[in-house]
């Protein structure tokens, strides 16, 4: 995809997963400020809700990207919807999105690993229902300026 100056978009993954050593916040703000020098789009963070490694969940740490960096765009790939409460995620990315001056991108994903579902409070049946009706909910909060939401879920 090509950016504003007819350049190719080119965007990198922040480190976020360390599987031996200790969690380094400076080494994360050297990458993030080395990156936007180099001239990169934008930084992405995953969410990876369980594992064995020790892994920074993303949205707190697109916060400390968006008080490190000063231009280059931030990004989610992805965020779980379902493993979340939907209106306290639109503020959650609100904030985000206005700390960053309107830099967040938001990759939003129904997930894959149905067995955790039920350990974050999430339906393993109807997923894809429930899916939708998450996005509703968002879209509704961020549209409206009175919004409401009858659901299922």
């Amino acid at each position: 995809m090509e950016n504003v100056d007819g350049n190719i978009s080119c965007g990198i993954a922040i480190p976020q997963v360390f599987t031996e050593d200790a969690i380094d916040l400076d080494l994360i703000r050297k990458f993030a400020s080395r990156a936007e020098d180099l001239g990169y789009d934008s930084l992405w963070v995953q969410e990876r809700i369980i594992g064995t490694a020790d892994s920074l969940e993303p949205l707190n740490l697109l916060s400390y990207l968006a008080a490190s960096t000063k231009s280059i765009r931030l990004g989610t790939a992805v965020i779980i919807a379902t493993t979340r409460n939907p209106f306290l995620l639109a503020k959650e990315l609100c904030t985000i999105d206005n700390l960053s001056k309107g830099r967040l991108t938001l990759g939003i994903a129904l997930g894959g690993r149905i067995a955790t579902y039920p350990l974050l409070g999430a339906p393993r049946e109807k997923r894809v229902r429930h899916f939708i009706e998450f996005l509703s909910v968002i879209k509704s909060l961020w549209t409206s300026g009175n919004a409401s939401h009858h659901g299922e879920f």
